[in-house]
């Protein structure tokens, strides 16, 4: 099933709100949750009336029937949940620790769905309808927003307020749902679905979002959740699920249900079906689809068998032409291949377009397809296309390899492919041949679809046997053809008259050194290897400057590596680091006697020195009697083999001796006058 296009018309539709189509009498309006919508017919004729007043990222823009855009808000306010347009202004509704304040009134709750504003405290309930008017009733039971009117549940009754201010009262409490053929369909507050005829009384439960759909010769369709599900004799069947509400309905003979961005139309009296893409919103009417696309534009469609739209040119793919046709832009200025096909050229011609195709494989004969776009839909054709076949041959081939050597160029390589070979490729894409022998893969890109190719390719064997060499024919990277082929290997041997090199190489506590001999190709290496010894480990004090050959490190705490490193030359050292097991010392004066207290590791030696006496101990206290004539101290510690040697100044120290030298003598004169 193909549709057509009868008419289309572009409108402005803005991205950041949901529209949906809705049928009024013989009409199709378009309504949406925007802050503010244009009064949109989009069916039998197209007129649009009012602005637009939207969200636009962090700002509230209105745009004029042209697109002309005014910037109402720079940004939206702190806790402004939603704006309402009334009395062409906005009006904020703000959201606070208590609850919604909207102009000077306070509310517990707000909900915003499909244009439709609810806010509601302890004794009423306030309608904000999609156009700015306000209705107040009383605080309902229950209450539902549907895409077109307002449902509030009271005690036996229940009041609907449509987007344009109408009322209606039903009694009992329950939702209207529709009206149908069979009756009015309602829903209760707990999910039952009801219907008003005698002929059935329940007729299912939804406790999800539900909505009417529309009526097929299969049976009432409703949607309940994400879900879409027909209605006939009694029971239900489930149609499909759906993630789109606004592009899903039904007339008597179509239906149509979203796939992500695939809308699905079904024709029910037959098992034809098609596709469509880019759809907004979407309505069936008098036989015809109604769609509005994601770009804003307004199709009406129809069905149609006509697929006459293409002509071959050359139905051949070879190394002269590819295989051509020609297109007739009234089907479409865009297309697609199927998976099997590929498109190589397009070049306008008058009215329509060349286009240049190859297969996917070649092989010499491909059926596949060809889908002609537009916005919202595609038409597919079928392609019948003859290739003739890729073609490898080689003319000569033979390796020559070093034994116990490798190549010049390439060190990791001890032989050399050489070969010569023919190719036929038709194709116009970017083509290759691969090559595959021993370890090494070589690609060769190709700039023509007939030619010969005079190889040399490096790689690593490890025997004289013959080699399989595996040679493949690629095609915009896809492999086309594969061949192998027996080479015989000649061998090499090295000459001690080839020209002659040495060097040596230095790696830690070894050294090899190389003599390497040379002919056009090849290179042989022959190594000696003999200890090479040195002092690897050093002892420092931490934050010493320490010069390891060439390097100069400042000593920290512990262990520590350093590599030195040149061309063919790599050592490692290790350096430890050694802090002063002395961290401290106290001196304090008691009678005759000074006393040291020193704060270091345990069971470390030290040696203190005070003037011309001396210890040597690994006590932390130690005692000399008091000697004037010094005033430094000098502490030398040891640890891992290294000295450390500390001075320190007994600052004021004759006079603190001094001091007490007068206050005994002062005690001593006033115990002989006494006496």
């Amino acid at each position: 099933m193909i549709v057509s296009i009868e008419s289309k018309e572009d409108l402005i539709f803005p991205d950041s709100c949901i529209v949906w189509i809705t049928k009024i009498n013989d009409k199709l309006l378009v309504n949406s949750d925007a802050i503010l919508s244009p009064q949109i017919e989009i069916y039998p004729d197209i007129r649009l009336n009012g602005k637009w007043v939207v969200y636009d990222g962090y700002k509230v823009t209105e745009i004029d029937e042209n697109g002309n855009k005014k910037i109402l808000k720079n940004s939206i306010e702190d806790k402004v949940v939603r704006y309402v347009y009334a009395e062409d202004g906005l009006i904020p509704i703000y959201k606070s620790f208590l609850g919604f304040t909207f102009g000077n009134e306070k509310f517990d709750e707000y909900k915003s769905k499909y244009g439709f504003i609810m806010l509601l405290n302890g004794k009423r309930a306030r309608v904000i309808l999609p156009y700015g008017q306000f209705v107040d009733v009383e605080h309902p039971k229950f209450y539902k927003i549907f895409r077109d009117h307002v449902d509030l549940i009271y005690d036996n009754e229940t009041l609907i307020i449509y987007r344009d201010g109408r009322r209606e009262r039903y009694k009992g409490e329950k939702y209207l749902i529709a009206l149908t053929s069979v009756g009015r369909v309602f829903l209760s507050p707990n999910g039952r679905i009801l219907l008003d005829s005698s002929a059935y009384d329940l007729m299912g439960i939804c406790t999800e979002d539900m909505e009417f759909i529309g009526e097929t010769r299969n049976g009432i369709i409703i949607s309940c959740g994400n879900k879409l599900k027909s209605f006939y004799r009694g029971g239900w069947s489930y149609i499909g699920s759906f993630s789109y509400l606004p592009v899903i309905d039904a007339d008597y003979n179509h239906i149509s249900i979203n796939d992500g961005n695939v809308v699905n139309v079904y024709e029910l009296d037959s098992d034809k079906s098609s596709k469509l893409f880019n759809v907004r919103a979407l309505k069936f009417k008098d036989g015809k689809i109604i769609l509005i696309s994601k770009s804003g534009t307004v199709f009406k469609l129809s069905f149609s068998k006509d697929t006459d739209f293409l002509k071959i040119i050359n139905d051949k793919n070879s190394v002269e032409l590819p295989y051509i046709i020609r297109i007739d832009k009234k089907i479409a200025s865009d297309f697609s291949l199927s998976k099997n096909l590929i498109d190589v050229e397009k070049v306008a011609d008058g009215d329509g377009f060349v286009l240049k195709l190859e297969p996917f494989k070649l092989s010499n004969e491909t059926e596949g397809s060809i889908t002609f776009k537009e916005e919202i839909f595609e038409y597919q054709f079928p392609l019948k296309v003859f290739s003739d076949l890729p073609d490898i041959e080689v003319e000569s081939g033979h390796i020559i390899m070093a034994k116990n050597g490798h190549l010049k160029t390439d060190p990791s390589s001890n032989a050399i492919l050489k070969l010569k070979m023919r190719f036929k490729i038709p194709s116009l894409l970017r083509k290759s041949i691969l090559i595959d022998v021993g370890n090494k893969k070589t690609k060769v890109d190709l700039d023509r679809s007939v030619g010969e190719l005079d190889l040399s390719i490096p790689f690593f064997k490890l025997s004289l046997d013959e080699e399989v060499v595996k040679i493949s024919v690629l095609r915009d990277n896809r492999v086309e053809l594969k061949k192998e082929f027996i080479v015989k290997t000649n061998l090499k041997m090295m000459s001690k008259n080839s020209k002659k090199t040495s060097y040596a190489v230095i790696q830690d506590m070894s050294k090899r050194t190389y003599k390497v001999y040379n002919d056009d190709l090849f290179s042989w290496e022959e190594f000696s290897e003999e200890p090479n010894i040195y002092e690897n480990i050093y002892y420092a004090k931490v934050g010493d400057k320490l010069q390891i050959e060439d390097k100069i490190i400042e000593v920290k705490d512990g262990l520590n590596q350093v590599k030195v490193e040149r061309p063919n030359y790599s050592r490692t050292y290790f350096i430890y680091g050694v802090s002063n097991p002395l961290r401290d010392l106290k001196v304090t004066l008691k009678e005759s006697d000074v006393i040291f207290d020193l704060v270091k590791d345990e069971d470390s030696v030290v040696t203190v020195i005070y003037g011309t006496n001396y210890v040597t101990t690994k006590n932390n206290k130690i005692k000399f009697s008091i000697d004037p004539a010094y005033n430094t101290i000098i502490i030398r510690s040891y640890k891992e083999g290294i000295r450390f040697e500390t001075s320190y100044m007994l600052v004021d120290f004759f006079r603190n001796c001094m001091l007490k030298a007068v206050v005994n003598a002062k005690y001593l004169a006033q115990q002989l006058f006494l006496e």
